[in-house]
């Protein structure tokens, strides 16, 4: 086997090693890694169904494929590919990736995620050029171990100066209604992802705070309170890349919203104009121009309020009950006259009523 020109390569021309699972199926893999954990006396909470349950295969297939992975650095791998692994990394000593399985298109600012021999025994996490280095030594099975627990120490630290950037970000980035679209496709079951700019797209993952960013540069995982926020942090970065975002137009939201999906449905009833969130929870209608709109709202039992909504020069929308702001929300900057026309009028009753819906 011509080693170099076999496997896939990654930006360092690191090998990116070829799934390493032999034949082993999710719920066997999950099994064995509870097995572990047990034997380790860390025993794991498995989730029975949904994202979670999901995760948690990813998780304990990666497990399979890392313990294939020494063994085939130990030159105990009857598999092709681990055999190959061991001739190209510890033989002849190229470098191999430390990103897990299935996201071989992680980057890093700090440091290159790779592995390689530079001695007899000896090894290097990183390379000069690039970052971060550090040295580990052992046959190359502990010394993948040791590799492994400095990538995740490095990426750990690494997610942290992300965050506090990204915080930074925010500032110049307010929460808008676009946000709240690129939310709803991050929680949508099929799609569980939106669409930013071009080459920038947020991804929501089977745990519960985890995001995956993608752009041009490549992936990074990142860790958000909801799918809003990590719309905000996508729009930031794609602004900072000066990668012009893909502003949803208002008949885009409102299909959207008017969707089954994970947030309340909107829906038309009755006479024009009138709108209905939830199960008969709440219901709203717009009166008057376009600068100042009453919402009259109620819910099942409850007597009908009157609300105001209120555009400012600064395209903020303030959600208003006897003069007192209850609530606020930039909206798009794509659109110059947003409430305008029918369709941007009801994305607006949505968010207003949710508010309402959730008091």
């Amino acid at each position: 086997m011509d080693n170099h020109t076999d496997f896939s390569r990654g930006p360092y021309n690191e090998i990116l090693p070829p799934p390493l699972v032999g034949g082993v199926d999710e719920e066997e893999a999950l099994a064995m890694l509870a097995q572990d954990a047990e034997a380790r006396g860390q025993p794991i909470s498995i989730p029975t169904r949904g994202q979670s349950r999901k995760g948690m295969y990813n998780l304990a297939m990666l497990f399979v494929h890392q313990q294939n992975l020494k063994r085939a650095l130990q030159g105990q791998s009857d598999d092709p590919d681990g055999q190959a692994l061991y001739e190209a990394v510890v033989k002849n000593g190229e470098l191999l990736s430390l990103r897990p399985a299935g996201m071989e298109s992680l980057f890093f600012f700090g440091f290159a995620p790779v592995f390689g021999r530079v001695a007899e025994s000896q090894w290097r996490v990183g390379l000069p050029e690039h970052g971060q280095t550090a040295a580990v030594a052992g046959e190359a099975g502990a010394a993948i171990e040791a590799a492994w627990k400095v990538y995740v120490e490095w990426s750990k630290q690494e997610a942290e100066r992300f965050a506090e950037i990204a915080d930074r970000f925010l500032k110049a980035v307010p929460h808008a209604l676009n946000h709240d679209y690129w939310a709803a496709q991050m929680r949508d079951d099929e799609t569980r992802a939106a669409q930013i700019a071009d080459a920038v797209a947020v991804e929501w993952l089977g745990k519960h705070q985890s995001f995956r960013l993608t752009t041009p540069k490549g992936t990074r995982l990142f860790e958000s309170s909801s799918p809003e926020r990590a719309a905000r942090i996508g729009e930031a970065v794609a602004r900072q890349m000066k990668v012009e975002p893909q502003y949803p137009s208002p008949a885009d939201m409102l299909r959207v919203f008017c969707a089954d999906g994970g947030a309340p449905r909107l829906r038309a009833i009755g006479a024009e104009g009138v709108w209905m969130l939830g199960h008969d929870q709440v219901r709203a209608k717009w009166e008057g121009g376009d600068k100042r709109l009453a919402v009259i709202a109620d819910r099942r039992g409850v007597e009908p309020r009157s609300y105001a909504l209120v555009l400012d020069k600064k395209s903020i929308v303030e959600l208003r009950e006897a003069g007192k702001p209850i609530a606020s929300i930039a909206l798009p900057p794509n659109v110059a006259k947003f409430l305008s026309d029918p369709d941007s009028q009801a994305v607006v009753l949505w968010w207003a009523m949710q508010q309402l819906d959730a008091d």
